[in-house]
Formats: C-alpha cells, structure tokens, sequence
C-alpha cells in the first residue's frame, strides 16, 4: 500500500541509533530505532544519502530533518506516478498531493523540482490540452478547461485554437453527426446540432456558419438564451 503524507513527527525524539532495520518486499523503507525503541521510519535512499549507521547520535532537530526529507521524496515519487499517467498542470499536481496528505513545504519542494527538470511546464502542459482536444471542442469550453487545471489566463490565451481552426474543428464535429440526423425533421436536427456545439463551448457565430453550411440553418438568427 502506498504510503502517503507525513508520517507523525514526534517531538523532541533524540538518541543513539541502535538498529536500522529493513522494511518493505524489497527493503524500500527503514525503521529506524533510537535508544532500542522505534522513533519512525524513512526510505532506505534518504537513509543512505544521510549515511546513517547504527551507534550514530541523531538530536531532535536531526531526526525531525531526516522525517521531512523523506516526505518530500514521497511526494516527489507520488507525482512522478502522476506524470506517468499524462501530462498536468502544477496546479494539479498540488491538488493531488495535497489530498495525499502531504504538507505544503514537501509539495513545495517536489513542483519546484519537477519544474527544474522541466517535467512540469505549465505552457507546454496548455499546448498539449488544446492539441489533444480542439477538435471536438470550442475555444470556450477550452478556455474553461484550462483555467480549472490552474493554468495562467495569458498561457491559456496563447494556445486557443483560431477562429479558422474552431470553424474547421465544428465542421469535422458537424460531419459525423449529421448523417446520424437525416430522418429527423431539419428543426429538430438544428436544434440537436446547436445544442452540441454549444455545449463543446464553440462561439454561436461558428455555430450559425456550419449550420448553414449543411442547410439546416435557415432560421438560425438569435443566439440562444444565456
């Protein structure tokens, strides 16, 4: 099971280390015991990289260092798993690790570092949404959807698809749906069409152009009621 957030940081916990022992299926994790009793447990890497050795002395300040240090490696490993699965935003790997558990200073820590080896990039991260969904979907709705994945108004604005590229994504959009239209009433056909348009976030003149384009859209005037 995935161990996630900070695990409990005792207060004022010194001693002489007298056993580190081997946690974990491949031994990933190691208890650390001061004066023969557990104070806590951190990876078996932050426990190399600190040189941690049985008879070393730890003060409290150096053990509640070494509990902060591993929790910032979890974070960091939970967000790479998160990257794994597709690209996102730094606002929501935030988001993700903060319902993990994690405190803020280890997030801090861990987007900051994804953000050095450019595995996080909100402007790329933008890019990559729009080109993945423009083509069933209005600058609108895009917009919108890149706002809620935290990324900045003016990076947002620099990657919407034109108002060319909307018309051609409405088109396509338009063509597949169409056929699956032909035995209804041409009314009721615009107004399924329009109301899916418009719900993909694409602008009413966009809208009225396509529909007119494939002849249902005479009576097509008003822009529909906020």
């Amino acid at each position: 099971m995935e161990r996630q957030g900070r695990q409990p940081s005792p207060t004022g916990i010194s001693g002489r280390i007298t056993r580190l022992v081997s946690r974990g299926r491949t031994g990933e994790r190691i208890a650390i015991y001061l004066n023969d009793t557990l104070a806590g447990e951190i990876s078996a890497e932050v426990a190399a990289q600190q040189g941690l050795a049985v008879g070393q002395e730890l003060d409290a300040a150096s053990f509640t260092s070494l509990l902060l240090r591993d929790e910032q490696k979890q974070a960091l490993d939970a967000a790479l798993r998160l990257l794994a699965a597709r690209p996102r935003s730094a606002h929501e790997i935030r988001q993700r690790l903060q319902r993990k558990g994690f405190s803020t200073e280890a997030i801090d820590q861990a987007v900051a570092k994804l953000q050095e080896w450019r595995y996080v990039d909100d402007a790329t991260f933008a890019n990559l949404w729009v080109q993945s969904r423009q083509q069933a979907r209005g600058r609108r709705r895009l917009l919108q959807e890149l706002r809620e994945k935290g990324v900045a108004p003016e990076l947002a604005e620099a990657v919407l698809p034109t108002a060319d590229d909307e018309l051609a994504a409405a088109r396509q959009f338009v063509a597949k749906q169409a056929p699956r239209l032909t035995q209804v009433p041409k009314l009721v056909a615009r107004r399924r069409l329009a109301g899916m348009l418009e719900r993909r976030g694409f602008s009413w003149q966009t809208i009225r152009t396509v529909l007119r384009e494939v002849g249902i859209a005479e009576t097509l005037d008003d822009e529909p009621e906020a």
